[in-house]
């Protein structure tokens, strides 16, 4: 909605020279935004995982073939991603979220803890029993790290 209402700011202000554009969501991981005149860049309010972690890709599609694009941070939950000039119009820019193993394994983590905790809040008893192995495990896994700390 915020980039429509900017949208229509901008074509409103000014009429001469607003490049003309449709945007499409196909699913929640997708952005495609064709282009039918000159644009300096493409810029896109949308949720922005910091470096590491970022599985944001763009790409540039032309009557010439696919270039890879840069995206650009531009600002809190805003990304940016630059259109080369010497780009033949029409284009379409498509951008995708792939999460990175880092971000599904962190997902997967908080799904164990969450459930784990509500166990703990609705069934102490059999929380204990399962929560046994796996302070086994950790203590498995703490004690090499002590011995070599305590030797540091």
């Amino acid at each position: 909605m915020e980039s429509l209402l900017l949208s229509r700011l901008l074509s409103s202000s000014n009429s001469s020279g607003a490049p003309r554009y449709h945007v499409a969501r196909p699913n929640m991981d997708t952005i495609e935004t064709a282009i039918s005149t000159p644009a300096l860049g493409l810029l896109v309010k949308e949720f922005y995982f910091d470096e590491p972690a970022s599985g944001w890709k763009a790409q540039i599609l032309t009557a010439k073939g696919v270039i890879d694009a840069e995206i650009l941070r531009a600002g809190p939950d805003f990304m940016y991603v630059p259109i080369p000039a010497d780009i033949i119009y029409p284009i379409k820019v498509v951008m995708k979220f792939e999460p990175k193993a880092l971000t599904i394994f962190s997902d997967i983590l908080s799904a164990f803890t969450f459930i784990y905790v509500g166990l703990c809040l609705l069934s102490p008893r059999l929380a204990s029993r399962l929560g046994r192995p796996i302070r086994s495990l950790l203590g498995r896994i703490k004690s090499p790290i002590d011995k070599w700390w305590q030797q540091e």
